[in-house]
């Protein structure tokens, strides 16, 4: 049964970005989308002119303005089927209902036009932005051709879009990118264990566990086909289920790399989650697999004991972020979790090592552990 979403004025927009919003319905009608519901909608920013990143400054539904030095990322729910044509080659791990879902999802992002010139400036220094996310899936959907995956580690993208639309009320032309991916009923980890794991009910361990597997599985993948995610948390992987397998999918590739692209990462540059950033990442280092393996760790703790092992109450103060990570110690399991899965604290302690030198050094092994775990029920 398909669960429909809430309608879309039972969110709270403002009135500026609703005038964004309906910009935007505007332009996907033209492409004979029909929006049920937008999702989110966050205000980014460069850091400065030279920068390769950027920097959020108002998540959701917070941000205000529609200011001309800023961009915009939101994900728009469709009512839209996906295409037979495009349906029959989608992956087989998607449960069937998907295939015929009347809803899809559209990620996008609106940035000032600029002419030609400026225009190819102004993607080259948002080295973040959603036009990085989409060449880097692109290339890895070609990886993974060449490669014959079965299962693919991301999210498949049914189509990408990149044009000028204007707002005809102020005249202000924006650049529109984005692309189209399959709506998932779960929805991500994160979602997922939200609705499940509360006060008022609780997932079995070891069902936890097997979504920790199948997410150790996506990232293992990934890194087989040489790239680096570059922001591992729980939001950031899909789910699909079936009646007898859970598969999951890696979303939100804006940092992913591949290792001849990294450049040293400073606290002033950083790219990812701060909750979930490996020490080697702010101590300037390059990020690797390794600074994956990591934040799976901190991931895997969070599913595991329902909150992360690092907690602070500013989530901007990148010093004591940087302070947890580096020097902080593990904190320890459940004496229950312990006493029922003693190995487990082992592999916590092996994923969340501060050296690179004493963590994984592969998620082959991640997985070999895992699946070892299980098997000890």
């Amino acid at each position: 049964m398909i669960n429909k979403p809430d309608d879309l004025h039972s969110i709270r927009f403002s009135q500026k970005q609703r005038s964004l919003l309906a910009l935007l319905t505007r332009h996907l009608a033209k492409h004979n989308y029909q929006v049920n519901k937008h999702l989110r909608l966050s205000q980014y920013r460069a850091v400065s002119q030279h920068s390769h990143t950027s920097h959020n400054l108002s998540a959701d539904y917070q941000s205000d303005q529609l200011s001309g030095t800023a961009y915009y990322q939101g994900l728009t729910l469709l009512t839209q089927s996906i295409p037979d044509s495009i349906a029959s080659d989608l992956p087989s791990s998607l449960p069937a209902k998907s295939h015929v879902s009347p809803y899809c999802i559209y990620k996008w992002q609106l940035s000032p036009y600029k002419p030609q010139s400026q225009h190819q400036h102004q993607h080259q220094h948002q080295h973040f932005s959603l036009c990085h996310e989409i060449k880097n899936l692109q290339l890895i959907q070609q990886h993974i051709t060449e490669s014959a995956s079965p299962i693919p580690p991301t999210v498949p993208v049914i189509a990408c879009y990149d044009e000028i639309i204007t707002i005809t009320d102020s005249d202000q032309k924006w650049q529109c990118v984005g692309f189209i991916m399959p709506y998932l009923f779960e929805a991500s980890i994160k979602d997922y264990l939200a609705r499940n794991d509360g006060d008022n009910q609780s997932l079995n361990i070891c069902h936890k566990l097997d979504l920790a597997q199948a997410m150790a599985s996506s990232l293992k993948q990934l890194h087989g086909l040489g790239w680096i995610h570059g922001d591992i948390k729980p939001s950031n992987f899909l789910l699909s289920r079936t009646d007898s397998k859970i598969t999951t999918y890696l979303s939100d590739l804006s940092c992913a790399l591949q290792p001849g692209d990294n450049v040293a990462l400073t606290t002033t540059l950083l790219s990812g989650t701060p909750a979930y950033l490996a020490p080697e990442c702010w101590q300037g280092q390059l990020k690797n697999q390794q600074s994956d393996i990591y934040a799976f760790g901190i991931t895997l703790y969070e599913i595991v004991m329902g909150k992360r092992p690092f907690i602070l109450d500013n989530l901007d103060d990148l010093q004591g972020w940087a302070q947890l990570h580096c020097q902080q110690p593990v904190p320890l399991l459940s004496a229950q979790l312990q006493e029922q899965y003693p190995a487990l604290q082992t592999i916590i302690d092996k994923l969340l090592a501060k050296q690179i030198s004493n963590r994984y050094q592969c998620m082959d092994a991640v997985w070999n552990d895992l699946y070892q775990l299980l098997q000890s029920r």
